[in-house]
């Protein structure tokens, strides 16, 4: 039972390592987004050799843009903040139209335009980490009364480049071959057969006159 186990364990993981390396592959010339939506908007995108994970909160900023804009982002920098329910809020307003799920693809055409998409922008995209999220998804600016009133996804997001996802789902079945090996070894020694390619030893128990090998300096 616990062989079968390992067995399949085994199977599985080599599946997602193969999985992951065509994922990878595509990253490299397609941008392939899920949106997932609750009261937060939980989203993945796939490209550039690897995959953002995220999850931000939708929230409204009210506030007068005259006396509360910031020159240098253009952003308000005074404001009252209202978070606002994802799929309850309408589309235009930075919302999801009650929609649960989405999925997205677009040409991959570059890093910066993969990070456009994606929301969140790495220093170092060979190695995983973890980054902020404020993404503008709408504003209006009244210009008789000030009242500007802004729309931002607000959270973090995690880059995982899938050489990470591809060497943990290889370490299981190098581990499982390394053990067959090792098991097919012990086997060949216990029937006094070369333990490197399995000739019979009995006439030359010192040295495998096919290979060469000496089974006690192998052992």
């Amino acid at each position: 039972m616990k062989g079968r186990l390992l067995n399949l364990l085994t199977a599985l993981s080599l599946l997602l390592c193969v999985a992951t390396a065509a994922v990878w592959v595509r990253s490299y010339w397609s941008v392939d987004i899920v949106k997932l939506g609750s009261d937060r908007l939980h989203k993945a995108a796939s490209g550039g050799g690897g995959v953002m994970l995220e999850s931000v909160t939708l929230y409204r900023r009210d506030g007068n843009w005259q006396t509360g804009m910031n020159p240098a982002t253009r952003h308000l920098s005074n404001y009252t903040e209202t978070r606002k329910h994802y799929l309850q809020t309408p589309r235009a307003e930075g919302g999801g139209e009650g929609k649960r799920w989405q999925r997205l693809d677009y040409p991959y055409t570059g890093r910066g335009a993969f990070e456009m998409l994606a929301w969140a922008q790495v220093n170092h995209p060979a190695w995983p980490q973890s980054v902020p999220v404020a993404r503008q998804a709408g504003a209006t600016y009244d210009n008789g009364t000030y009242a500007a009133r802004e729309i931002w996804y607000v959270g973090r997001a995690v880059w995982v480049p899938y050489w990470t996802l591809a060497l943990i789902t290889a370490l299981f079945p190098a581990g499982w071959l390394r053990a067959a090996g090792s098991r097919r070894r012990s086997e060949r020694r216990r029937l006094n057969l070369c333990p490197t390619c399995g000739y019979d030893l009995r006439a030359t128990p010192g040295r495998c006159p096919e290979c060469g090998t000496e089974p006690t300096a192998v052992a």
